[in-house]
């Protein structure tokens, strides 16, 4: 929390690898509302949104950062007015917009989100995978919180089985071989095979690279 705090503060948004994004909103919403000494501004808001649609999130938002009678049916109005309304009570109240599953957003998503961006509105997003490329550039907007945790968890994710690739190819070869030399006597087919083997093993090591 004290590097997601200190990136708000500098008007960051931010990425989260592999987290729980309700209790990472959950967190900030204690940091966020604590008294002023503790340095951090209390005209944030915050909200956390799930599955909503980009209408429901603008709702949600506008009645997060702006006194909405409760007879008022703004679901009525179209989702550019309510845009324009909701970026009209901008910036006097900042605000924080959590969510989970980073890669999964649409491009219209990713433009409502830019264009409250541009009006200072702050994204605070998990992801359990990295984006596709399309996404690439809209996620590197983000300061990538935990970018050490995620290397540590991709790296142990990797099972590495280059070995037990070139094993195989090498007891495939070896067989080969036996076969070829089947007229032999048995002590030169075994150790005749044995050191082909070895051979084959040191070259598929020696060219190295990950299957």
């Amino acid at each position: 929390m004290k590097d997601i705090m200190s990136n708000i503060n500098l008007g960051k948004n931010q990425t989260l690898y592999g987290q729980d994004m309700f209790k990472i909103y959950k967190n900030l919403l204690k940091e966020l509302y604590k008294p002023k000494k503790t340095g951090h501004d209390s005209n944030y808001r915050c909200i956390y949104i799930d599955t909503q649609t980009d209408k429901e999130i603008v709702i949600a938002a506008l009645k997060e950062v702006k006194y909405i009678k409760e007879d008022a049916n703004i679901e009525i109005l179209p989702k550019e007015e309510l845009i324009k309304l909701l970026i009209a009570t901008l910036p006097d109240v900042k605000l924080i917009i959590v969510y989970n599953y980073l890669e999964d957003v649409t491009n219209n998503r990713v433009k409502l989100f830019q264009r409250l961006m541009r009006h200072e509105v702050l994204f605070i997003a998990g992801f359990q995978k990295m984006p596709k490329k399309e996404l690439m550039d809209f996620f590197n907007i983000h300061e990538f919180v935990n970018a050490e945790f995620y290397a540590t968890q991709i790296g142990n994710d990797n099972i590495d089985i280059t070995y037990l690739f070139y094993i195989f190819i090498t007891l495939f070869m070896v067989l080969i071989f036996l076969r070829i030399v089947s007229l032999g006597t048995i002590g030169d087919i075994v150790s005749s095979a044995l050191w082909f083997g070895l051979l084959v093993f040191r070259t598929f090591s020696y060219i190295g690279g990950r299957v």
